[in-house]
């Protein structure tokens, strides 16, 4: 995780998540955002929905995102794009199980 800093978790944390309706039903995904922030590694393009999955393409600065809804309705989330300090919000609306692509606004860098 860095210079001197190690993270060790002794719960089977993954297999705990491998059930349906797991990883909504507590705050699991805050673990993830928790360690990509200490190791120092933001998201270029993030959501609050953790049954939304987001793909950017492979890029040093995505200029799209596949958007994935896992969950079994609808979903209309908030796209946060990250360039810097600027953060622009996207709304994207995808259908239960369904996916879309997403192009990185202008604005965002």
């Amino acid at each position: 995780m860095g210079e001197g800093l190690v993270l060790f978790c002794a719960a089977p944390f993954e297999r705990q998540l491998d059930r349906p309706g797991r990883l909504t039903s507590g705050n699991a995904e805050h673990l993830y955002r928790r360690v990509a922030e200490l190791a120092g590694i933001p998201a270029d393009v993030d959501c609050a929905d953790p049954d939304v999955e987001i793909v950017p393409d492979g890029t040093d600065r995505p200029r799209r995102a596949v958007v994935i809804n896992h969950g079994t309705a609808p979903a209309r989330v908030d796209l946060v794009w990250r360039a810097g300090r600027q953060h622009v919000r996207v709304p994207v609306s995808v259908g239960a199980k369904d996916w879309c692509v997403v192009d990185r606004p202008a604005t965002a860098g």
